[in-house]
């Protein structure tokens, strides 16, 4: 498994966690007063990483293995590039950022516009369902969707 898919798992950004479902390994360790350096995955972790990750966000394996800091910075940079990639709401993971921009951007237009025919072939029976649940719940009413 590539590393890229359990950062969010090992570090978030969060400095105190918004639920519990968002603790990370980074958490743990800074509660215990444990630099994330004595995981004794960490070395394996940071080179679990693809080389192009590295050179997109500009933060070095080396920086990030000296100083368990650094990934924020490298999980910030990698996080807008990939908010600037894509715009379909769908992730395809780490392939977002290593793969081409144009690959990426054709992959996401295609999910968007298969979304946009879904909801075209479910628009009536949204529209029964939503007809049928105001009839039977006419107290919702006028309540924000």
């Amino acid at each position: 498994m590539p590393s890229y898919d359990i950062m969010y798992h090992v570090y978030n950004g969060e400095e105190e966690p918004s639920h519990r479902f968002r603790v990370t390994l980074s958490h743990f360790y800074g509660r215990l007063g444990k630099d994330l350096r004595l995981w004794k995955h960490w070395a394996a972790f940071v080179d679990g990483f693809h080389p192009r990750l590295f050179r997109l966000s500009g933060v070095g394996r080396g920086e990030i293995l000296a100083n368990p800091g650094s990934l924020a910075i490298f999980s910030e940079r990698l996080s807008d590039i990939r908010d600037a990639r894509t715009d379909s709401g769908v992730s395809f993971g780490q392939a977002d950022l290593v793969e081409s921009e144009a690959k990426v951007r054709k992959r996401h237009e295609e999910v968007k516009e298969k979304g946009n025919q879904f909801k075209e072939r479910t628009k009536q029976a949204r529209e029964s369902t939503n007809v049928k649940l105001q009839e039977y719940f006419p107290e919702l009413q006028g309540l924000p969707r």
